[in-house]
């Protein structure tokens, strides 16, 4: 198991989830996020360098990250200009689904 942390811009919001709906990932959290970065192109930033971003947290099966990785390029795109969009894919090493007590990937 996978989690998959994603910050894209707030213009990908809408896309990225209907993208993930369809791809039928059952659990999906956002959070609306301000970043610092040194990033002086992209047009969201402040004079102070802070902007908004949207980061998505998704735990998925070892064989979805794969699909995953691919419906975040299709939907952010690769311009090859740095405007803050990251993708970190971390292990997973248990999931407890609190209220029943599942382990594992029957917890997803």
């Amino acid at each position: 198991m996978k989690l998959l942390t994603i910050l894209v811009l707030p213009q990908a919001l809408l896309k990225l989830r209907d993208a993930l709906i369809v791809l039928n990932i059952p659990g999906v959290t956002t959070t609306e996020l301000r970043v610092r970065n040194t990033c002086h192109k992209c047009h969201t930033c402040s004079k102070d360098n802070w902007h908004l971003m949207i980061q998505f947290e998704v735990a998925v099966t070892d064989d979805l990250v794969d699909q995953v990785k691919q419906c975040v390029f299709d939907v952010v795109g690769r311009t090859g200009k740095d405007s803050g969009e990251q993708m970190v894919i971390s292990p997973i090493e248990e999931v407890i689904r609190v209220r029943t007590g599942e382990h594992g990937e029957g917890a997803l």
